[in-house]
């Protein structure tokens, strides 16, 4: 996890810009959590990977 979001959540000192900057990426992780074809693109890819290693 990012330091920034381990800061927001903690909810230690941060600046409004960082504020800003973390609940964006919350929302980028949000959206991909809902998205079906984000998640069979990694799954896709972490298979890939594996199927590789093992040649």
């Amino acid at each position: 996890m990012p330091t920034l979001i381990d800061r927001w959540l903690k909810e230690q000192t941060i600046s409004d810009e960082e504020s800003k900057a973390a609940l964006n990426i919350i929302n980028a992780w949000r959206d991909r959590l809902a998205d079906i074809s984000w998640f069979m693109r990694c799954l896709n890819e972490f298979i890939a990977r594996k199927a590789n290693k093992e040649d």
